[in-house]
């Protein structure tokens, strides 16, 4: 599996982690590191190789409460859905519907009001702005 913490081992610390819809729950057995952030897991509850290929493309999760609070210049991707995406020049152009990451690159999906060509994204209560570019697709911050 890949692993999203800044320690990939990390994960099997987080349990139980669920699927999106909180339906099934995993809880990991063993885990050891294959490369990177990738892990070979034993699951809980998983016996057979044909079991265990049924999970192949699914995405699991840490429960929010679970994660540790993010630090004073950092976020979690979900922290920024809703908020309102504005020009560099201050214009509010939308709102932040989606961010993901694809490994390579992160990227934002927002609801537009009007095209810009980058935009931000004020989070409130913190002293600095996100700033999205299509172009580079990622995230960068400064001051505000």
């Amino acid at each position: 599996m890949q692993s999203f913490t800044g320690d990939p081992r990390a994960i099997g610390g987080y349990a139980p982690l669920t699927d999106a819809r909180r339906a099934k729950v995993f809880v990991f057995e063993r885990q050891r590191v294959l490369k990177d952030d990738m892990l070979v897991v034993k699951v809980l509850g998983i016996e057979t190789r044909e079991a265990a290929s049924s999970l192949t493309g699914r995405e699991i999760f840490v429960p929010r409460d679970r994660l540790p609070a993010p630090s004073a210049d950092e976020f979690y991707y979900d922290d920024l859905v809703g908020l309102e995406a504005v020009s560099v020049d201050g214009r509010a152009v939308g709102r932040v519907a989606a961010v993901s990451s694809y490994g390579a690159a992160t990227f934002s999906r927002s609801r537009p009001r009007a095209a810009a060509n980058r935009c931000c994204c004020r989070s409130p209560g913190r002293s600095r702005r996100r700033l999205i570019s299509p172009r580079a697709r990622s995230w960068s911050s400064r001051p505000r």
